[in-house]
């Protein structure tokens, strides 16, 4: 096996994490394995709302109220990685791909708006809350994004407009 697999206890324990987390009432918006160059590890990543600040000791913390709700611990507190939820990697993935619930789903090296994606489990990626894609809480909080909306919706209703006027002027011709 080589060493960049993910192993399949530890896909199993995300499982179980975001399992745990759920039950807890913890908001999670993005749960997935992410393979970290730097470390040459897998770490599992979490973000969301009701995720606490991304800090080395509130990972301790959670993996630690994890692993005794479960009994051990299911990933060692080194390894679990906070992340803020307009982290640029979660963003560009949260673009690309929505997972819901707590399905499995795998991607390789790739490269997604510039951002270079590692290889990566996701269990669970809904940065918009709603689960509709493209709707990301990120992207509607960001200025550029609203007025490029805008200018879009102006350019469409100015098209709309136009058509009107032209089937109009059709009409009147006798």
């Amino acid at each position: 096996m080589s060493a960049r697999s993910l192993p399949a206890d530890d896909a199993d324990h995300g499982q179980a994490l975001l399992g745990l987390l759920d039950e807890a009432g913890v908001a999670v918006d993005a749960a997935l394995w992410l393979w970290s160059a730097d470390e040459a590890r897998w770490e599992f990543t979490v973000a969301g709302p009701g995720v606490p600040e991304p800090t080395p000791s509130a990972a301790a913390a959670l993996a630690a109220a994890l692993g005794r709700a479960e009994g051990d611990l299911l990933v060692d507190p080194g390894r679990l990685v906070i992340r803020p939820v307009d982290d640029a990697l979660l963003v560009a993935l949260g673009r690309r791909v929505q997972v819901g619930g707590s399905s499995r789903v795998r991607l390789g090296d790739n490269t997604v708006d510039g951002i270079a994606v590692p290889p990566t489990l996701v269990y669970r990626l809904q940065l918009g809350g709603d689960g509709a894609r493209g709707r990301s809480r990120v992207r509607a909080a960001d200025p550029d994004h609203r007025l490029r909306a805008e200018h879009r919706a102006r350019r469409r209703a100015d098209a709309n407009r136009r058509r009107l006027e032209r089937r109009l002027a059709r009409r009147r011709r006798p």
